[in-house]
């Protein structure tokens, strides 16, 4: 016995409404993210104005941390070296116009530049040529001695991340590994209830290779102090 086939019209709707049906999911899915982020933007928002009257030192600092412009250390096998982080642009100032002249790297940029990037680039320098020149972004950062923290007889550093906003701040740790700069473990981001907190945020582990690191919680203004984790060291490239 032969069967209909549905006809060239049936099937057209169907496909319509089949097409129709997926754009309207994935419109809400879209509103849906869209709403979700900006909530937690919103929050995180609150949360970090909250705070930043309470914590205002640990806005761009860690208080466990010991922060300066300058360290000595034996980056290298037995070689004592000092590192410095200087800003890469310069001002200089005159009594006729323009007042004001901007340099970056030894070299004129405009003023709106400079606003907009060049006084956020500074650079770590060594007196040692051995150790080439690390370049960085940020608002004011400063150098954090750490020590040997993976036990291979060399010393590494740390750098905050600094800004304007957010309670959010990434944390690097570098070490001087085959020749050249590199992190020790990845990045890892804090909040600034855990930097308030006095603790610092990396430690030596008992077992060589493998460094202690106090993460925050995920949940921007989570009452926990953060969360203890035992990593390897990983000499991750920098790019």
């Amino acid at each position: 016995m032969l069967t209909k086939s549905r006809c060239p019209n049936e099937m057209k709707t169907n496909v319509i409404i089949s097409v129709l049906s997926l754009l309207i999911v994935a419109l809400a899915y879209c509103m849906w993210k869209k709403n979700h982020e900006e909530l937690f933007q919103m929050k995180e928002a609150r949360v970090t104005k909250e705070m930043k009257p309470y914590y205002p030192s640990a806005f761009n600092s860690v208080l466990g941390h010991e922060e300066s412009e300058s360290i000595v250390g034996c980056f290298r096998i037995d070689t004592i070296d000092k590192l410095m982080v200087v800003p890469r642009f310069m001002i200089e100032y005159s009594e006729k116009e323009p007042f004001e002249e901007f340099f970056l790297d030894g070299k004129k940029i405009s003023e709106e530049y400079y606003r907009e990037e060049g006084q956020y680039l500074w650079r770590v320098v060594s007196n040692s040529e051995t150790l080439p020149p690390l370049d960085i972004y940020g608002y004011h950062p400063y150098l954090v001695f750490e020590g040997d923290l993976d036990c291979n007889g060399t010393h590494e550093f740390g750098i905050l991340d600094t800004w304007l906003t957010s309670g959010w701040r990434m944390y690097s740790v570098y070490t001087f590994y085959a020749g050249q700069w590199v992190y020790l473990v990845e990045p890892f981001w804090t909040f600034i209830t855990l930097r308030a907190s006095g603790k610092e945020l990396v430690r030596p582990s008992p077992a060589s290779g493998t460094i202690s690191i106090t993460y925050s919680g995920m949940e921007a203004g989570s009452s926990l102090a953060g969360t203890d984790t035992v990593v390897i060291a990983g000499y991750y490239r920098i790019l």
